[in-house]
């Protein structure tokens, strides 16, 4: 049921997708599994891929923008293989509801998109250290967008937690006509 009511929506909205495109949970679990899973199909089916992972409960307001860093981020990527980038937003108030990421020098400039190597994540600060993170000027609040190569992923997985890499690595080479 979980899986079809999203694939359904998917192929709602997007009609020109191919259906093998639509890679979905059978249920809501981690992250980190979902995503190396996907790197695996999609460089299954498209080598050199690039992958952006976008959480569902985003309000983008300025959707040129967006697709604007987006763009840029992909040309970035192109450029450093090995990039693992993550979008930020500048924050406006002091939050203990969002992770930070503290910025260093910045790496790369495009059409108002700037790329900062990140020094630090910080998990959801309390209210004391939010507010010094506001006034300090390089925190930036992490959106949990990311882009990269689906092959670097897929190497950083099998790197960092190799028994998740075997075993989605398994999965996704599966058949699809044995599914």
């Amino acid at each position: 049921m979980y899986r079809k009511k999203y694939v359904d929506l998917v192929k709602e909205q997007l009609p020109e997708l191919p259906e093998r495109n639509i890679i979905v949970e059978p249920e809501g679990r981690n992250t980190a599994p979902c995503i190396a899973l996907s790197a695996l199909i999609i460089e299954r089916y498209y080598k050199d891929a690039k992958m952006v992972v976008l959480p569902a409960d985003h309000l983008i307001k300025y959707e040129g923008k967006f697709r604007t860093a987006l763009s840029k981020a992909e040309e970035f990527v192109d450029l450093k293989n090995e990039a693992i980038l993550t979008l930020v937003m500048e924050p406006t108030r002091p939050e203990t509801g969002y992770g930070y990421i503290k910025c260093a020098e910045q790496v790369y400039a495009s059409d108002n998109v700037v790329i900062k190597k990140v020094e630090k994540f910080v998990e959801k600060p309390n209210m004391q250290k939010a507010k010094e993170y506001l006034a300090d000027g390089t925190y930036l609040w992490n959106g949990g967008m990311f882009i990269w190569s689906c092959a670097n992923i897929i190497e950083q997985i099998k790197k960092y937690s190799p028994t998740t890499y075997e075993t989605l690595n398994k999965i996704s080479s599966i058949d699809e006509k044995d599914i």
